[in-house]
């Protein structure tokens, strides 16, 4: 029982990988010069409940998902609260390449 579930594991832990490894190559392959200039905009309003789950959504995407491609993410303030700016500034200042902008810039 124990040896049929351990196959069953490493089987499924195979194919995340060979999923993975496709997906990287898939990526390099389609890789320009010109990739680094791709910016990601999160416009935030007023009251977001899940401002902060949608920046570190953006911060993971463009670490992991466009395998670096991603230059810079902007989380624009579309009215947001002063709770909401507080919030977002705290976790663009976790990421060197998160930026903070007021909607007025």
């Amino acid at each position: 029982m124990l040896t049929a579930l351990r196959d069953i594991i490493f089987i499924l832990l195979s194919l995340l990988g060979l999923v993975d490894l496709f997906r990287i190559i898939v990526c390099r392959l389609f890789k320009t010069k010109s990739d680094k200039n791709l910016i990601i905009l999160v416009p935030v309003k007023s009251n977001s409940e899940d401002a902060e789950i949608l920046l570190r959504s953006a911060a993971a995407k463009a670490m992991w998902v466009y395998s670096g491609a991603i230059e810079r993410v902007i989380c624009l303030d579309c009215g947001a609260d002063e709770e909401t700016k507080r919030i977002c500034r705290r976790v663009c200042d976790e990421y060197s390449f998160m930026e903070y902008k007021d909607s007025i810039e």
